[in-house]
């Protein structure tokens, strides 16, 4: 019952099942080497070369088990996946792409596990429009773009992948969801983490070691909303970053080694939350509250940093207990707010 269209000069190694037409045929410009359009279709252990298009398109509704395969400079995106697609995509070795490695999008909802995708010109793997799916121990490296891209919508389970040298490493924008689970997050361009313009996230057990001139984690925009638990950050400039209107909960995690301010929170609207977390060894200040932000912090440690300990500017506003702030080389506390706006218990 599978339809497919397969353009065999483009493909070695045909796996057992495949309908294969036009053995001399070369795919039109932006179409792909291999069509999907209804069924099921195993594609297992093929080259693809497709520098007009993509390398596998599954349509509407359409399924396929995608493994062991090796998708080379793809002119669109390498594996392309239609609405309400589950397909399983394992094991495959995805390189050079112009466009994505893997795009999910309208409510498909694959498994994409074990494979290798690095040095494409666009995102590794993006998830937009809603798009689901489970992607889990991928190796997402040296992508011009972001390693994984969440955006409108998609709501993925993005876990226990290493994703390395890419622009940034998750980027989550246009009201995107999502759960981060225990992701390796190493030597981003820009930022290890970017949650931004309205989108909702959890993320728990990541862990981001960067550049010196790159961010850990950047939660910016109004409607933007973030709970980080078990994160630890080192080796960026700067560790956590949340401005603009967002609003952060950042549980029972670590930031040390970082170059420059460690937290930053700015901005009016601009929430904060640090609850059972430590700042240590940090080359500059470790927590600073700016220009109207709100904060509460819970059972923090602050210790052996460079700069200030903890700055509150007189505009900022919230709470704190059960602080421990000693050993900064810049000062301990300094709060220019009134005890009436941020009270300490």
């Amino acid at each position: 019952n599978t339809i497919t269209k397969v353009f065999i000069v483009m493909i070695k190694r045909l796996g057992p099942g495949l309908i294969a037409s036009g053995s001399g045929d070369v795919p039109p410009q932006g179409s792909a080497a291999v069509v999907v359009a209804n069924g099921l279709l195993s594609l297992v252990n093929c080259d693809l070369c497709n520098p007009q298009g993509s390398g596998i398109l599954v349509r509407r509704q359409a399924d396929a088990l995608i493994l062991g395969n090796r998708i080379v400079g793809a002119g669109a995106s390498a594996i392309s996946l239609e609405a309400h697609v589950c397909a399983q995509i394992r094991f495959n070795d995805i390189l050079k792409s112009k466009g994505p490695g893997v795009l999910i999008v309208e409510a498909a909802n694959p498994l994409v596990e074990g494979c290798r995708i690095v040095r494409g010109l666009g995102n590794g793997i993006e998830v937009a429009t809603r798009g689901l799916g489970v992607i889990k121990n991928n190796d997402i490296a040296l992508n011009k773009r972001a390693g994984v891209d969440i955006r409108t919508g998609g709501d993925p389970v993005v876990e226990r992948n290493r994703l390395v040298k890419n622009l940034v490493g998750l980027l989550c924008a246009d009201q995107a969801k999502g759960k981060l689970l225990d992701n390796t997050i190493s030597e981003s361009v820009t930022a290890g983490i970017s949650i931004q313009t309205g989108s909702v996230v959890e993320a728990n057990s990541n862990s981001i070691n960067g550049q010196k001139d790159s961010m850990g984690v950047m939660v910016i925009d109004l409607g933007s909303r973030a709970t980080l638990r078990q994160l630890e950050i080192q080796g960026v400039s700067n560790g956590l970053v949340v401005a603009e209107g967002a609003q952060v909960d950042f549980i029972n995690s670590r930031i040390f080694h970082v170059a420059n301010e460690a937290v930053i929170a700015r901005g009016s609207n601009t929430l904060l939350a640090l609850l059972q977390t430590e700042v240590f060894g940090n080359l500059q200040h470790a927590i600073r509250y700016l220009a109207g932000a709100q904060g509460r912090l819970l059972d923090v440690k602050v210790y052996f940093n460079g700069g200030e300990g903890l700055y509150i500017a007189e505009d900022c506003s919230g709470s704190m207990a059960r602080i421990e702030v000693r050993d900064n080389a810049g000062g301990n506390i300094i709060s220019h707010a009134s005890s009436r706006r941020f009270v300490s218990a």
